[in-house]
């Protein structure tokens, strides 16, 4: 009888080798893990995958396939969130040990509340999304890993900010986003947000303007910004406590970042502009 019970269990431990030679666990790297208690890895070799509790879609770039990893975490009971996504990066030699570069967070409308501590990356009719943002460069810092370094540079520059993951999510028909104080020009989203001042409304310059085609030029010894294109060559002094140029045009100098008046836009470049009940501004 001793000698079955010990054959038995030598049998028991050679399987549980086996099995975890073929079935490894999953490493999870380290991070704020809410909710999480293991998860399941997605099949992302389409390119896109749809997700489970929530009706949203969410693109891959191509250059992830064989790099990055995503994961649906497993929710418990009480978190806040009704789904959860994890990015890996896994290239090379962090394959044994994937870093974790961001997680999307998809909550009910009716239940979010913004007092998460994460970021705000979209508002839809039926979700909302947020993200919590990794940087793990610092893994880098030994020698012989620059090719590692440009891979997920690359891959972690899709997960960065919140725009960047807004890019990748996709909303079927009656899912769409709640647009508010958003800027498009040409059609185009812009990352910058509009700006409120009074009964103003005010738009990033350069990041508005390049987008329309025309040249932006600073001159520091004039402390003056100058546009030109489409027949237009316009000048005027930008100062950090500047609150209109000379032609009253209200503008703003915030963080390095020149705001000016969707009126200028329309006045002085001749450009089609649009603002809705929700602040969002249209240029064309």
């Amino acid at each position: 009888m001793y000698i079955k019970k010990l054959t038995l269990f030598f049998i028991t431990v050679i399987m549980i080798s086996v099995s975890s030679a073929f079935f490894p666990g999953t490493v999870f790297a380290s991070g704020t893990a809410n909710g999480r208690q293991g998860g399941t890895r997605l099949n992302i070799s389409r390119q896109r995958i749809a997700g489970a509790r929530a009706n949203f879609y969410l693109a891959i770039p191509s250059f992830w396939l064989d790099r990055v990893n995503v994961e649906r975490a497993r929710i418990s009971d009480d978190a806040p969130y009704v789904e959860k996504l994890n990015f890996y990066y896994e290239f090379g030699v962090f394959r044994s040990r994937p870093l974790l570069m961001a997680s999307l967070y998809v909550y009910d409308r009716f239940e979010w509340t913004d007092d998460s501590g994460f970021l705000l990356v979209m508002k839809a009719q039926r979700h909302y999304f947020e993200a919590e943002i990794f940087d793990n460069r610092e893994s880098f810092n030994e020698s012989g890993r620059e090719t590692d370094r440009w891979m997920y540079e690359r891959c972690f520059a899709e997960l960065s900010t919140p725009f960047r993951i807004k890019s990748l999510i996709e909303l079927p028909i009656g899912y769409e986003e709640i647009v508010e104080n958003t800027v498009f020009v040409n059609g185009r989203e812009l990352e910058t947000k509009v700006m409120i001042d009074g009964g103003n409304r005010l738009v990033p310059l350069r990041e508005t303007a390049e987008m329309l085609g025309y040249l932006i030029r600073w001159i520091a010894n004039e402390s003056a910004v100058e546009i030109v294109g489409e027949g237009v060559r316009d000048r005027f002094i930008v100062r950090g406590s500047m609150q209109r140029d000379g032609r009253g045009y209200a503008m703003r100098l915030v963080g390095g970042v020149t705001y000016v008046s969707t009126a200028y836009f329309f006045r002085v470049l001749g450009r089609s502009v649009d603002v809705d009940s929700f602040d969002n501004v249209r240029i064309y």
